[in-house]
């Protein structure tokens, strides 16, 4: 069992609880504006060193692919740290609301890296991030490694391709800047088909919920809800950790999650020194 770390504020949190969902949201709001790119952009300033002549044709026709092979994943993120002071500023109204402490195992999804499927068994799933420079680096060569190998038939060609484009797509969704190591972030990737026609129309399949929208800030986010009121042989929240700024009273947290069915829950404060 382990436990990952669901920052929020306090409008947040209620909602959550009351509610029983997750707001798993789109990549193209989050609060690190590089986030799924900055993978893919390590990708193409490589492939920039390795074009040549003979390789150009192939390379290109790889990265028109992933051009328009790009789906918006969405993402609900946690970390393994439930007290951290970056988190707090960053995602918790800077102290003053909570850390959700999720049960890892109560999310038991059959794939860890998705990618876009028919399917919402397939279409979702949770995975580490990976910070470490080496390791990414060391990815990056295995996929283009694959792209350039030799091939007997266009068809196996264009098979190496796409199956290049959806391993990077994967990839961009968990890897991210070592600068944000301290994070120690766990992902819940959700990633539903999306199409649309010539009249305008989105279709959805996989989906875990409805397609909804929020305003966040001056912008519109479009996320799905991420149900977690099914009774499992495992508890879904296991602790909250109060903010260093939060006031929220013994009695009115004891009396909250009491009625809303989490009466079990423990809550601790957190020792963050900041006022």
């Amino acid at each position: 069992m382990s436990t990952i770390y669901h920052y929020c504020d306090l409008n947040g949190f209620t909602s959550i609880i009351r509610n029983k969902k997750l707001w798993v949201s789109a990549t193209n709001n989050l609060n690190d504006y590089r986030e799924v790119n900055w993978f893919v952009d390590k990708v193409f300033h490589r492939l920039k060193e390795l074009v040549n002549a003979e390789n150009e044709e192939l390379l290109n026709q790889f990265w028109e692919l992933k051009t328009i092979n790009s789906p918006m994943p969405y993402i609900c993120s946690f970390s393994k740290n439930g007290d951290l002071l970056s988190q707090w500023r960053a995602y918790a109204d800077d102290g003053q609301g909570v850390a959700l402490g999720f049960n890892r195992d109560y999310f038991k999804f059959k794939v860890q890296i998705p990618s876009p499927n028919v399917s919402k068994e397939f279409s979702t799933g949770i995975s580490d991030v990976f910070y470490d420079d080496d390791e990414q680096e060391q990815v990056i060569e295995d996929i283009l490694a694959k792209i350039l190998a030799p091939y007997e038939t266009e068809q196996e060609k264009n098979s190496n391709l796409l199956h290049a484009v959806t391993a990077l797509n994967q990839l961009s969704y968990v890897c991210k800047n070592n600068a944000f190591r301290e994070e120690d972030e766990v992902r819940i990737i959700h990633t539903p088909l999306i199409t649309g026609n010539q009249e305008g129309a989105t279709h959805l399949m996989g989906n875990m919920s409805e397609m909804l929208h929020r305003a966040s800030g001056n912008t519109l986010t479009s996320y799905f809800e991420l149900d977690f009121s099914e009774v499992k042989d495992v508890q879904p929240l296991l602790e909250i950790v109060l903010g260093p700024k939060c006031k929220i009273s013994k009695y009115d947290m004891d009396t909250f999650l009491s009625l809303n069915g989490f009466g079990k829950t423990t809550y601790r404060i957190s020792t963050a020194s900041y006022r």
